[in-house]
């Protein structure tokens, strides 16, 4: 039988009130978790009683309900411990609260079914009706057979936030954009906002919105009457396109929106309002300047990351990428830190000189654009193009894909493209008739040729992209059809094994980055907001449960605390003396271990350095990467304690030298800052006990400062020059981002 999502299967003719909620899940005073259910019936006619059933799940991932059976084959509901009785009666008019625990039995976060039973009133021999929730449903009825097998199924684990209202959905680039960040993540009037202003949209150009312009907007009480904003992406590093769906790198936000101070104060103001914040993103896939698919372009089949995408034909030629528009007469090129300078002479050949600005410890870059949409003169010979400043001189020349040029970036090696250069000088000299303008775009195209890639006019070649879009190369989750018969095609069996056993791997890999970056932002947005509730509560410590609750009381004004935060003093009462289910951490309880778990499980390619340190970083020879379905979203920590049971034969040696440096260097040097803060701190804020173990409070600081530590060390191993900034308010660090990622592995 299946799950379906069934927003229809409520009867038109049930009375609905607008204050109903449904089943909700909620915790009550001592942080259980509890369930209101409460269906809209006429209390004249019916009664209503809600049944609940244990539900399991199949290989196949569906639900069933399941336990006894009557003489009719039909699963028994549950009796209740309360009232001996199978079925539960509902109130009329307000939600019954009900501990699944206490009432049924059930473990926590163990799936059940239900459904709601109306029987006529006053006549016990009627025929009951029954109804079920919006949501999840199972459905066994066989037409109308069984009208009583159909439930509603509360999987395990399901989340106790069940808030609706109104949402608004918010591109950032184009949303109020008068205001932007200072270095110093300040707020400021947009310098840029005539050219704004005077911007027409199209598909290749910025307005130069960014999170600014929301912050400001919540300060405004713009959008006080929404309960949730949605976003197009801020997790993936996309600074080219203005939607940012090219995903770069999951684990790090899109810079040109804001970066993670901006991202924490944003939520911290969200958080006042009592919003959520819902961020939109595609994480099947990754756009051409991926940290990984960039690597592949550099290294081809050596990459690790070579079979995270669906490439083919890379033994035969190199990938095409589709970067160009149909119409190449405004489509050119530069280089960016080139050992050589390139000038083409009028008879069409090129006079090719060292170039004495070349800098042998930064990267060298090809970058494509349209002519039309920027002057590049504005640009040092080492600065790429962000985004383009112009717009064309007829607005509707750009409307679709196909007549766009984004300005791509690719890293090359100065000497290909000398040799390529030298090809075309020398083909200008015996064509005389047909020379070939280097800055042009079929210029363009001819020195464009590298070893594992070159560039192109907009079509699919060499790897699969997503929809057939060439700007988007189709991540590896699953093995595809054709990757199944190329397996089956394979004569020799222990090849067609290993290359089976490796496809697999890689698949498990790609789910992991996902799921890891996924669980990272989750982390790290709690962590963002307990600080903040912390810093803000910090008056609270030693205070009586009643003062307490005063407290929370007068800042849950819509600057500090949401308006509508329901905290009662027996909540705080029961905090205080420990009977409060916290969810708590899972920081070690050993001191020392709590340092090295805080460090190993701050992802390394969530660090702001260059994106080929990043590439590097992010890699299984670096960065714990599953193998198998029930590693995925294992922390590298809990891996490390659990004997590494990922680690590959060639990955081990490099991966293993990564633990020793987080045993040794990191530990050491960790240990020695939390040293200078324990001697600092008052005795009831001790980061450990008299014993070594971890105290209460370090349960929660440690994981906090480990992550900055681990934050610092690397950028600073990096950029040894790189600047701290602390903001004394928040109690943030922050660095100059755009300075930390334009690092280089060369120097």
């Amino acid at each position: 039988m299946k799950v379906v999502s069934d927003l229809y299967n409520i009867s038109p003719k049930t009375r609905f009130t607008p204050n109903f909620n449904g089943y909700k899940p909620i915790k009550n005073n001592y942080g259980q978790k509890e369930y209101e259910f409460n269906y809209p019936y006429d209390d004249e006619k019916h009664d209503c009683y809600l049944e609940v059933f244990l539900a399991d799940k199949d290989d196949n991932g569906n639900y069933f309900v399941t336990g006894d059976r009557d003489n009719w084959g039909n699963v028994k509901p549950l009796d209740s411990y309360t009232t001996g009785n199978f079925a539960r009666k509902l109130e009329s008019g307000k939600p019954t609260k009900i501990n699944m625990m206490y009432e049924y039995g059930l473990a926590p976060n163990q799936a059940f079914a239900y459904h709601y039973v109306l029987r006529p009133k006053n006549n016990p021999d009627g025929l009951p009706e029954y109804k079920i929730d919006y949501g999840n449903t199972i459905n066994d009825k066989n037409g109308n057979q069984f009208p009583h097998r159909i439930y509603n199924v509360v999987v395990d684990n399901a989340p106790t936030v069940a808030k609706g209202g109104a949402m608004k959905l918010i591109l950032p680039d184009i949303n109020n954009v008068m205001w932007t960040y200072d270095k110093d993540n300040h707020i400021v009037e947009n310098k840029d906002i005539n050219k704004a202003r005077k911007t027409n949209k199209n598909i290749v150009n910025k307005i130069g919105g960014s999170l600014a312009g929301i912050e400001k907007d919540l300060d405004a009480g713009k959008l006080d009457n929404f309960t949730r904003i949605i976003t197009t992406p801020l997790f993936t590093d996309d600074s080219l396109s203005a939607h940012s769906y090219w995903n770069k790198n999951c684990m790090q936000m899109a810079h040109s929106l804001g970066n993670i101070n901006n991202y924490s104060s944003l939520q911290r103001k969200m958080f006042a309002k009592g919003i959520n914040l819902v961020s939109d993103g595609a994480y099947v896939n990754e756009g051409l300047e991926g940290v990984h698919f960039k690597h592949v372009l550099q290294w081809g089949k050596q990459s690790p990351y070579f079979n995270w995408f669906r490439i083919s034909g890379l033994q035969d030629s190199p990938l095409s990428m589709g970067v160009f528009g149909k119409d190449l007469s405004h489509v050119t090129h530069r280089l960016v830190n080139s050992k050589y300078n390139f000038v083409q002479k009028e008879d069409g050949t090129i006079k090719i000189t060292s170039n004495k600005n070349y800098k042998s410890n930064e990267p060298t870059y090809i970058q494509i654009f349209d002519d039309r949409l920027t002057d590049t003169s504005l640009l040092k010979d080492d600065e790429l193009l962000k985004s383009y400043n112009k717009l064309p001189e007829n607005n509707l020349e750009i409307n679709t894909h196909n007549d766009s040029v984004i300005p791509y970036s690719f890293k090359i090696d100065s000497d290909e493209y000398k040799q390529n250069a030298i090809l075309l000088s020398n083909y200008n000299k015996t064509h005389k008739d047909d020379i070939i303008d280097l800055s042009s775009g079929e210029g363009t195209r001819s020195v464009a040729m590298f070893k594992y890639f070159g560039l192109d006019g907009k079509h699919e070649s060499g790897f699969e992209t997503w929809d057939a879009n060439p700007d988007i190369a189709k991540l590896n989750y699953i093995p595809s059809n054709n990757e199944t018969q190329n397996i089956k095609n394979i004569l020799d069996v222990n090849e067609r094994k290993d290359y089976k056993k490796l496809l697999t791997q890689k698949n498990m890999e790609v789910q992991d980055y996902a799921v890891t970056s996924a669980k990272y932002w989750t982390k790290k947005t709690n962590d963002i907001l307990l600080l903040d509730i912390a810093q803000n509560l910090k008056s609270a410590d030693g205070k009586s449960a009643s003062d307490i609750t005063d407290t929370v009381a007068k800042l849950s004004n819509g600057k500090v605390l949401p308006k509508n935060l329901d905290i009662t003093q027996d909540m705080v009462k029961n905090v205080l003396r420990k009977r409060y289910n916290l969810k708590g951490n899972d920081t070690d309880k050993n001191y020392n271990k709590a340092i090295l778990q805080g460090l190993m499980n701050t992802p390394l390619d969530s660090i702001e350095v260059g994106d080929d340190i990043v590439s590097v970083l992010a890699s299984p020879y670096m960065t714990k990467r599953a193998i198998k379905p029930d590693q995925i979203g294992q922390s590298r920590y809990d891996a490390y304690i659990n004997g590494n049971k990922h680690l590959t034969e060639e990955y081990s040696k490099a991966y293993e030298k990564t633990d020793k440096m987080y045993e040794n260097e990191m530990f050491n040097f960790a240990k020695s800052i939390l040293d200078k803060v324990q001697e600092n701190l008052n005795s009831n804020q001790s980061l450990k006990n008299a014993s070594d173990t971890t105290s209460e409070f370090g349960k929660y600081v440690i994981p906090l400062l480990t992550a900055e530590i681990a934050r610092f060390a690397i950028i600073k191993s990096v950029m040894p020059d790189a600047e701290m900034k602390f903001d004394k308010h928040t109690g943030e660090i922050s660095y100059d981002y755009e300075k930390t990622k334009s690092t280089s592995l060369l120097g």
